[in-house]
């Protein structure tokens, strides 16, 4: 018997998530506020939802993919929410970054009508997307996430965290390590190019030494490098994601010096009107301090100076 996913936000990430279920042979229920994505997966075979209720209708399985915590409360419990149009024994799995405690009360709501919630965030962007290669961190009843070892498969690598919610925490604590990483590698190139260094070679020799990251071996090649701000991970999402850190750690009365370093940063970039680029454009506050540019020039040498 195929089963049927409800697919709800159909942007950056949940648009080829969606049609990786698709070809992967599910039938997908699909609603997201844009209706460009909604018909461009019904094209491939989707169903177009009216409303996060309507995708939820006869689904065995609701999969969120939505940008924040309030969109995600109003899409499981507002008054079209999947919750209250989900059947008995099927599963809502959220796989946006949302708040631990949020995604633990939308299973208290769930359980309620005999329909079980896994957190399920995932890692690797918008090509791990594309690719079904996505790292996801589950957390819930195991027998819930066996339950669903085809759906993750489908997109990519899963992992099993542990209680519901402790998915949500992994992804928090990561993002925040990726996000006071991005900025420290983008202060540092800035650093290396105003000292005189060739920007490509100071990066070969980081990607070479234990320096290297994600954001060294991605962000700075692939966007900062050709100056191309205008895809991948939004500041605002990095902001968003900075927060949702800061938010645990004083939930847990814990210091967060680094990241709360790292989150004004990003609150600056979003002032200076980068918040829908790259996160990685918060390299650009840094660039205007010094006066100069980390970027590649189109015949392949490399610029040092504005």
């Amino acid at each position: 018997m195929v089963k049927t996913i409800g697919f709800i936000g159909a942007g950056t990430m949940g648009k080829p998530m969606s049609a990786n279920l698709l070809k992967a042979g599910f039938a997908v229920s699909v609603f997201d506020i844009d209706p460009v994505p909604v018909r461009e997966l019904a094209a491939l075979g989707a169903r177009a939802a009216s409303s996060p209720a309507d995708a939820a209708v006869g689904a065995d399985c609701v999969i969120t993919m939505l940008p924040r915590s309030q969109d995600l409360e109003e899409a499981a419990l507002g008054a079209k929410g999947a919750i209250f149009a989900m059947a008995p024994g099927a599963t809502f799995i959220d796989m946006g970054t949302s708040s631990p405690s949020l995604v633990r009360r939308i299973g208290e709501a769930a359980a309620r009508r005999g329909v079980s919630v896994l957190d399920a965030p995932v890692s690797g962007g918008m090509k791990g997307a594309q690719n079904a290669t996505l790292s996801i961190m589950v957390g819930g009843l195991r027998e819930v996430y066996e339950s669903c070892m085809d759906v993750f498969k489908a997109l990519g690598k899963p992992q099993y965290i542990g209680p519901l919610g402790n998915g949500q925490t992994v992804k928090i604590i990561n993002n925040l390590v990726t996000g006071a990483n991005l900025v420290t590698i983008c202060e540092a190139m800035v650093l290396g190019v105003k000292a005189g260094l060739d920007p490509n070679t100071l990066l070969t020799a980081i990607n070479a030494s234990s320096g290297k990251s994600y954001s060294s071996t991605v962000k700075i090649p692939d966007f900062v490098m050709k100056r191309s701000f205008k895809a991948g991970f939004k500041v605002t999402l990095q902001l968003k994601d900075m927060n949702l850190a800061l938010d645990l750690a004083r939930e847990l009365g814990m210091p967060n010096y680094m990241g709360s370093l790292a989150k004004e940063m990003f609150t600056a970039a979003q002032a200076a009107g980068l918040g829908d680029l790259d996160a990685s454009a918060v390299i650009q506050l840094f660039e205007k301090i010094a006066g100069v540019e980390v970027r590649e020039k189109t015949h392949g040498e490399m610029s040092m100076t504005k």
